[in-house]
């Protein structure tokens, strides 16, 4: 969770280094003069060969079961969904709850050494670098909430659910392993989509770790965890404000600000990476044990900074929390459609909560917003109406691809506007406007800002035609499962008064109108019997039988089904699977006494 503290620095602070001038009010520092170069980590290669080992790893796993046809079930956080809502307990949970209970020691670790779409949005950065293109970190006020919120959806609202109705979170199965490994995973070009969007479009368009910012519901859960950890980096008496750490780091993390203002790296975002204690030329930083971030106070000089609140923008915060929660719960996965609104009381209590425990674990580090309210507004809105424009569009945009994807359209639609604004106006490393004018750069891009807003309202109409379909089709089945009913209770009563012929018609109406309308096709399996129509009777009964094969009364039906057809072989089939029921039965042992003397012995 990223949803940093109101407030901003106080103004360039001037820093004793000789090396590395660091400008507070930037997002990077800068060096001071041309060609002179920052101590560079010594652990950079050795969390590359970490990543590079987990895909190794992941395809190691993908290749056994494609070779043994089973293995264990994935190992992937998302995994865990099934246990929050139905309990059941796989090695993607029993992974996730590890890595979880980890940082809550060790911090927010994982994610540097273990994630395989940091590897990306690495190597993607990596080559952004060689080009001589370091990309930005965007301040996209309200959307550092998303992966918070994404995580309360995706496993702490449907946990509490089963909570609250089944009194505890015991596992109702435990399923370690599969025989079908892809069947929560996208399809491979979905997949490589997936891949590219979150690690490598999100690095160009909202700077490094732009996906883990704005978009990944692991990471909130492990950003609130990370501030309760006692392990951390921590500065010693030795630090000269020089500010490699900040240049070196990889997470947009502030390091030569925060060990200056608390001791220690208090925000949720750092990946501990250990890139700032390699370069830090006085080995000035450590991964030491301490006080948790939670516990920290800031120095008295950063104290009004790092705690003051704009209520304002929390009151914004609510309300994206609760707009962008509902859009979450509206899409119906079975349906793959926005087919009924969400239960308002329902998701504006999870909003509440999320927001309130949001505002609790918010970041002690103090960063500057850019952000007007106004394009707070425009932020989560066209966030949302994102998500609702492109979510499961047409089976082919899963959840985790649609965050990406929302959160780099709302980045677009500010930029756009500030583009229109003002006179001035550059992305990344982009001039867009200048002297009032849009640049080649800017005509591209609003160019592309065209194609990529008619492109989203175009799945929007889309959404809404699926979503249409998906309601009349709802109200079709409703319709006929009401009609089935209703011959259903038909078919009773003429069978109460002894009238089996429409029995049977009223029964095989109820059945056409619902093919899993089980009563009926009992029912109508006894009234075919009961008219003579004995070969299709036993045929719906070992039908029903072959669902239900311990309905001891259904299995009579049929035993005497097949008697009167002179089918000794089912009969005898059918009894002796009653028997094995109720092996002391009396009319059992007469029934086999009686099979035996017609020749349908054992």
């Amino acid at each position: 969770m990223r949803a940093g503290s109101a407030g901003t620095h106080g103004g360039p602070r001037r820093l004793r280094a000789r090396i590395v001038r660091v400008q507070v009010e930037e997002q990077q520092p800068v060096l001071p003069r041309p060609g002179l170069k920052v101590r560079p980590s010594q652990v950079g290669r050795w969390r590359a060969f970490a990543l590079l080992a987990v895909h190794v790893l992941i395809a190691l796993h993908v290749a056994h079961w494609l070779s043994n046809g089973t293995t264990l079930s994935p190992l992937e956080p998302s995994e865990s969904m099934e246990f929050a809502r139905k309990g059941l307990l796989n090695a993607g949970a029993i992974f996730f709850g590890l890595a979880i209970l980890s940082t809550l020691v060790l911090g927010r670790w994982f994610c540097g050494w273990a994630c395989h779409i940091v590897a990306v949005q690495d190597a993607a950065r990596w080559l952004l670098r060689r080009a001589g293109w370091n990309p930005r970190e965007l301040d996209l006020g309200p959307l550092a909430a998303v992966p918070w919120l994404a995580a309360v959806y995706m496993f702490l609202a449907p946990a509490a659910v089963r909570l609250l109705v089944q009194g505890g979170l015991a596992p109702t199965d435990v399923h370690l392993a599969t025989e079908d490994f892809w069947k929560t995973f996208p399809d491979w070009p979905v997949a490589l989509l997936t891949l590219a969007v979150s690690g490598g479009l999100t690095v160009l368009l909202l700077g490094s770790k732009g996906f883990c910012s704005y978009a990944c519901p692991y990471g909130g859960l492990f950003g609130v965890a990370d501030q309760l950890a006692p392990w951390r980096i921590r500065v010693g008496s030795n630090c000269n404000g020089c500010g490699h750490c900040t240049v070196v780091c990889t997470s947009n993390v502030k390091v030569h600000a925060e060990v200056r203002d608390h001791g220690t790296v208090v925000d949720p975002g750092c990946m501990k990476c250990m890139d700032c204690v390699s370069s830090c030329p006085n080995g000035a930083l450590r991964f030491g044990f301490g006080m948790p971030a939670w516990f920290t106070k800031a120095k008295d000089g950063a104290q009004r900074a790092v705690r003051k609140l704009d209520w304002g923008r929390e009151a914004l915060a609510l309300g994206f929390a609760l707009a962008a929660l509902a859009m979450f719960h509206w899409y119906d996965s079975s349906a793959s459609a926005y087919v009924n609104s969400p239960d308002w009381g329902v998701v504006a209590a999870i909003a509440g909560a999320a927001w309130l425990v949001g505002l609790v674990f918010r970041s002690r580090a103090a960063k500057r917003r850019e952000t007007m309210r106004g394009e707070e507004l425009l932020l989560g809105a066209v966030f949302v109406a994102s998500m609702y424009a492109f979510r499961g569009l047409h089976d082919w945009v899963p959840f985790l691809l649609c965050l990406g994807v929302s959160s780099i359209v709302a980045s677009l639609a500010l930029s756009a506007k500030r583009m229109l604004l003002s006179r001035e106006h550059a992305l990344q490393r982009w001039t867009l406007k200048k002297n009032g004018a849009a640049t080649g750069p800017g005509k591209v891009f609003l160019a592309a800002c065209v194609l990529v807003f008619g492109g989203a309202a175009w799945a929007a109409q889309q959404q809404w035609t699926l979503a249409q379909a998906a309601r009349a089709s709802t109200a079709a089945a409703a319709q006929q499962v009401h009609g089935a009913r209703e011959a259903y209770n038909r078919g009773v009563a003429a069978a109460q008064a002894g009238d089996m012929v429409q029995a049977v018609q009223e029964f095989a109406e109820a059945r056409r109108l619902d093919p899993a309308f089980d009563e009926a096709r009992d029912n109508l399996a006894g009234a075919l019997c009961a008219v003579g129509r004995l070969d299709e009777g036993l045929a719906l009964f070992e039908e029903a039988l072959r669902e239900r094969p311990e309905d001891l009364d259904t299995r009579m039906l049929a035993l005497r089904a097949a008697l009167q057809l002179g089918r000794l072989d089912a009969a005898r089939s059918h009894l002796d699977a009653a028997l094995r029921q109720r092996p002391g039965d009396a009319e059992l042992k007469a029934l086999d006494a009686e099979l035996a003397r017609r020749g349908g012995g054992r």
